[in-house]
């Protein structure tokens, strides 16, 4: 058993010191530590960090540890830190340190259950140094003494169910094939809404409902949602409305929010929680432990015969099935490319472009089926239907289908061969950044025509938007050489964009409620050469030197 936990312990150092060792993570912290300054603004400011009502909440210690252990908990463990994890095994593989370590005396149970405390210890050390860096800031922007307890007692409260869930998920869904692919992805961004976001309104109704017939909360009457919110954000939503009133947590606003200079400021106390509920907190998480077994279960071992039939399951997913479907319609491609050669000629240039659009399709005949889908719904939608909810729809395609657009080569060894193709090598980002956007008016092109008839404008933030997302597909892309970044991150954006309902005129990325103005579509535009010049320099920087 000591040799056991030796190799254990192996496991979870190895897997710390690489993941600290990689740029990735210290931009992680630079990037915490700005959010940290910009996310809590002077007392002076016309925003401030947390309101209740109209009132600003003072910046004392159990003020700023609930409001950035809620933010930190939400987004940066229960969404980001999945994505940062969840390749784990998949790097043994392609490192090769998978083959030695199948070679060792190492079982498969101690393999997992390093990598389970890896995780954990990984994201511990990521939301300590997260609460180090708000620790300071109470220092400096702060309104009253620094309590440092305060702040442990709170992360510890909010933060750490959802460090052992998203550990534990991560090796599930990666050892699963079918979830190791690009859809596990989304299905997380979809157990992410579920399980962190919607408990909070049922939470809120029960508590406020007891609160009014004044019945305490017990073991026995805890309810289902507190059990299912792994993130947090119902919990601790549920506590600071027990303590500043029921009527005013209407008016609870945690993040950048407005508020009244003329009112007195909110004192915060310390965030607690009933006994009942922290011994449901702590079965729940107990109860992630068990999830190891299916992961336990689907785990290769980095035996060859399995990871080959691992990765033809991992095929075998909703998408791919359709794929196999319609692979008879991907022979099209050839006709297509026939074409393409006869009227273009000696058109190098265009050429290349045509031939990266079409071999998406090749590579992923479902786009066939999105391609004709989205476009026969928008010759019989109406206009409304037009704008939301297939020009969304298209716009996921465009992300689905063109993630990998910009290290597709990279990531299969073909990037030499690729870049002695004439013209490639100078106009790499430029022929992708072409393809990935023509490839997702292909998706809308309909739509795009009756909407420039119906509302030029939406039209316009449409085209826009796409072509956003094709520059944040290449220019992320090529600089984080995976295609998690951009689906993360469009994720966000989207919901974000869905969620406000149009009332947010910067979130209106692609026109999807016509609420976007000109300098909101200019914006957007910048933004995209912005990550244009992103993965041109990332481009250069892996090829241009040689």
């Amino acid at each position: 058993m000591n040799d056991a936990l030796l190799r254990i312990r192996a496991i979870v150092a190895t897997d710390f010191i690489l993941r600290f060792r990689r740029t990735s993570t210290l931009v992680l912290f630079v990037a915490m530590c700005v959010l940290a300054f910009v996310s809590i603004p002077d007392p002076s400011a016309n925003w401030t960090l947390m309101s209740v009502g109209e009132a600003r909440a003072l910046y004392n210690s159990p003020a700023i540890a609930f409001a950035t252990a809620v933010n930190f908990s939400v987004l940066g463990i229960g969404l980001l830190s999945y994505y940062m994890i969840s390749n784990s095994v998949k790097r043994d593989v392609v490192s090769g340190v998978g083959n030695t370590l199948a070679a060792t005396a190492m079982r498969s149970w101690e393999y997992i259950a390093g990598k389970f405390l890896g995780n954990v210890a990984f994201l511990t050390a990521l939301t300590l140094a997260y609460m180090l860096v708000m620790m300071l800031m109470v220092t400096v922007r702060g309104e009253a003494p620094l309590e440092p307890m305060v702040f442990l007692r709170t992360y510890a409260l909010i933060c750490l169910q959802g460090i052992f869930f998203v550990s534990v998920i991560s090796l599930v869904f990666e050892t699963i094939p079918i979830l190791s692919s690009r859809i596990g992805d989304f299905i997380y961004f979809l157990v992410w809404i579920a399980l962190g976001i919607a408990p909070v309104e049922q939470l809120e109704k029960i508590n406020l409902a007891r609160q009014q017939a004044g019945v305490a909360p017990t073991l026995s009457n805890v309810p289902i949602a507190a059990y299912i919110d792994v993130i947090g954000l119902g919990t601790s939503m549920s506590a600071i409305n027990q303590q500043i009133g029921a009527d005013s947590s209407k008016g609870l606003s945690v993040g950048a929010s407005t508020f009244n200079p003329a009112l007195p400021v909110v004192v915060i106390r310390e965030v607690e929680l009933p006994t009942a509920w922290i011994i449901a907190k702590a079965l729940t998480t107990l109860g992630f432990i068990p999830l190891l077994a299916i992961a336990l279960a689907a785990f290769h071992r980095f035996d060859p015969t399995r990871l080959r039939a691992s990765a033809g399951r991992s095929k075998r997913n909703i998408v791919a099935a359709l794929g196999a479907v319609l692979k008879p319609l991907s022979r099209l491609t050839t006709i297509f490319w026939g074409m393409i050669q006869s009227l273009l000629g000696g058109q190098g240039f265009v050429r290349i472009v045509a031939a990266e659009i079409l071999l998406v399709f090749t590579l992923h005949p479902a786009a066939l089926l999105a391609l004709v889908g989205l476009n026969v719904a928008g010759i019989i939608a109406p206009i409304p239907k037009v704008q939301l909810p297939i020009a969304p729809l298209a716009c996921l395609a465009l992300v689905f289908f063109s993630a990998d657009i910009g290290i597709r080569e990279r990531q299969r060894g073909s990037s030499a061969l690729l870049l002695s193709v004439p013209m490639m090598k100078e106009h790499f980002i430029l022929i992708k950044l072409l393809a990935a956007w023509i490839l997702g008016l292909t998706f809308a092109l309909v739509p795009l025509v009756r909407l420039a008839f119906a509302a030029p404008g939406v039209a316009v933030s449409l085209a826009i938007g796409m072509f956003f997302l094709s520059a944040c597909a290449v220019g992320i892309g090529i600089a984080t050489g995976t295609a998690k970044t951009l689906i993360v991150g469009s994720l966000i954006l989207f919901y974000l964009a869905l969620n406000s309902n149009g009332r947010e005129p910067a979130l209106d990325f692609a026109g999807w409620f016509g609420s976007a103005v000109p300098m909101v579509q200019v914006g957007y535009a910048v933004a995209a050469l912005g990550f244009v010049a992103l993965g041109w320099s990332a481009h250069w920087w892996r090829t241009g030197r040689a």
